[in-house]
């Protein structure tokens, strides 16, 4: 470590008053489809309109005049919440019935700039008692990821014997894993599925398709809906762009499933962490529509098997949702909020944060579904293959939750082919594709807490895979868990009944044990004190170099944040705080300095 040249110190004075230390940014406006929103409404608003009959018997029996009929009486609504506006709308589609979640079109561009506005700021609206939502029906894209010309010979990420020049023993320990269970039923015989939305799936690839769920319950192309759950002729799946099972399209799911569920031990091509799993496909064009008609899907799915306890449905424990869009706007409750639903039937959701190095806590802009509050939830962020976090991933120690080997990650492509790929998107099905491979567990302790309270069994799987994580200095205090998953970790607890106690990390602690400043670049003083802290933070560069400071309470709570350009004049911070510790936090550039200072 270079000696830091005094004549560059910085001086600042903490005075502890009230701050009105506000910054704003101009935000990122996410794509949105012209003219569309989503809307949900209050049950009372169908009650009053048609008390006799329910909303499902309505669309059964007779979906034209109804639909007819609620696009008079939100006609008239919106008349009335805007003062005597006319809003022309045509309703599209019902996204999910039970939530009373449709999607509509303005037919003019007045009423569009009407509701646009009415949306506002916040990107989303309750208007009246009737109308509990409105939102603009944004457009999410599939994750990035980044081809690599060079192929290698061996899935490193499965077992790491530094083949591509990484570091030896750097995976997830899967080897060890499959001698427990290789994947595909638990220890009740139930198929075990994992659904995955995106753009589609190669039907035909030799390496996949014995591990393509089918619907057994429904017979294909009768134009009937065979067994009572609301979609005809789901057989393969679910296209939510054009209600139909055509499922064989595009590129990027194949990518992804192969990950969790290419055929293991076939004498061919290349191994998923599941060897068996049976993997649902359920198409999105990326709209927050399709996307919610996805996850109703999927849901409806599991709810059944729960309910005729097997006898129709699918046993799906998971879904993989590798997309997502920056901003996070309260129309986004609509999706959040099908993690819990998907989670009170027992399925745990995956989702892949932003291939972007930004720490999405404190980013301005967002992102979904990384701030998705649910606990059945899961974040994932990519590392590499010397266990270091990828450099293009984003992070975030309060909503990504672990680390996923996604780079240079060998998987199947279109055409019976196979390809390197880089991205969250193939670190998330890594995750994914663990939780199916947990249930398959030969001993039948978790799949009978599974039958009978499938949630719980589910956010304790959760606390197991973020218990089991092995701790990674890239991503101590970037991820909730600290660490990238280990598959052998996770499902021999499960196996052997484990204690799922979850502790998360004290980061601040952690910064404060781990700093290495024996040349004492940081000073602050007096300490104790009563009112005003001097910190002194000696420079590295010259002057006009940029920091950040923070100041942090015991619980982890961050109470104040400054950011500033490197000077020599002393900088004053007033805020108000109560007597008691603190930790002060300096960054600048890649150095992290931590300081723990008591108020009187």
């Amino acid at each position: 470590m270079k000696k830091y040249p005094a004549s560059l110190s910085v001086l600042l004075f903490i005075v502890f008053f009230v701050l009105p230390y506000f910054s704003a940014a101009q935000k990122n406006e996410p794509e949105h489809v012209k003219n569309q929103f989503i809307i949900q409404l209050d049950k009372n608003f169908f009650e009053k309109k048609d008390s006799d009959n329910s909303v499902k018997n309505i669309f059964e029996h007779a979906e034209n005049n109804f639909k007819k009929n609620l696009e008079k009486n939100l006609e008239k609504e919106f008349e009335n919440i805007f003062s005597g506006k006319k809003i022309k709308l045509k309703i599209e589609k019902n996204l999910s019935e039970p939530d009373n979640i449709f999607l509509m079109t303005c037919t003019d561009s007045a009423s569009e700039k009407i509701l646009s506005d009415a949306v506002g700021e916040n990107k989303s609206a309750s208007l009246s008692t009737n109308i509990q939502h409105l939102a603009f029906n944004y457009i999410s894209h599939l994750r990035d990821k980044i081809p690599n010309d060079n192929i290698f010979s061996a899935q490193w990420h499965l077992n790491n014997t530094g083949q591509t020049g990484g570091t030896i023993g750097a995976d997830i320990k899967a080897e060890k894993a499959w001698d427990i269970t290789t994947g595909g039923k638990t220890a009740q015989d139930d198929d075990i599925v994992i659904a995955i939305v995106d753009d589609g799936i190669s039907t035909t690839h030799l390496d996949l398709k014995p591990n393509i769920w089918v619907n057994k319950y429904e017979i294909p192309n009768n134009g009937i809906d065979d067994d009572g759950d609301g979609y005809i002729d789901d057989y393969a799946g679910w296209n939510t762009t054009n209600n139909t099972d055509s499922i064989n399209i595009g590129s990027h799911g194949t990518e992804v499933a192969g990950v969790m569920g290419a055929i293991g031990n076939n004498g061919m091509g290349i191994a998923g962490i599941n060897w068996h799993v049976k993997i649902m496909t359920v198409v999105t064009d990326g709209t927050d529509a399709s996307i919610i008609a996805a996850y109703a899907y999927v849901l409806k799915q599991r709810q059944l098997y729960n309910d005729t306890k097997g006898a129709r449905g699918a046993f799906v424990v998971a879904t993989n949702s590798s997309f997502g869009r920056y901003g996070f706007y309260n129309s986004a409750q609509m999706w959040c909020d099908f993690y819990d639903k998907l989670g009170a039937a027992g399925i745990l959701s995956v989702g892949a944060t932003d291939n972007a190095n930004r720490n999405i806590d404190n980013d301005l802009y967002g992102d979904i579904p990384s701030l998705c509050p649910s606990d059945y939830l899961i974040m994932v962020t990519s590392t590499d293959d010397n266990d270091y976090k990828v450099g293009s991933a984003a992070f975030g120690v309060k909503n990504i939750d672990v680390g996923a080997p996604g780079y240079n990650i060998y998987t199947t492509a279109s055409g019976n082919n196979y390809i390197n790929v880089v991205g969250t998107s193939v670190a998330c099905p890594m995750v994914t594709g663990l939780v199916g491979l947990a249930y398959a567990v030969p001993t039948g302790t978790f799949i009978a807490r599974a039958k009978s309270n499938p949630a719980q069994a589910a956010l304790y799987l959760k606390s197991v895979l973020l218990k089991s994580t092995d701790t990674l200095s890239s991503l101590r205090c970037k991820v909730l868990s600290g660490g990238r998953i280990n598959a052998f970790k996770t499902v021999n607890c499960i196996n052997n009944n484990c204690n799922d106690t979850f502790v998360k990390t004290n980061c601040l602690l952690l910064a404060v044990a781990d700093v290495n400043d024996a040349e004492n670049a940081v000073k602050i003083f007096p300490n104790p004190t009563s009112g005003v802290f001097t910190v002194e933070v000696q420079g590295t560069s010259s002057n006009g170099q940029s920091f950040s400071l923070d100041v942090f309470d015991v619980t982890g709570k961050n109470r104040m944040t400054h950011t500033g350009v490197q000077n020599f004049e002393p900088l004053k911070l007033p805020v108000d705080l109560p007597a008691g510790m603190y930790f002060v936090k300096i960054t600048m550039r890649e150095k992290i300095f931590v300081r723990k200072v008591v108020k009187e």
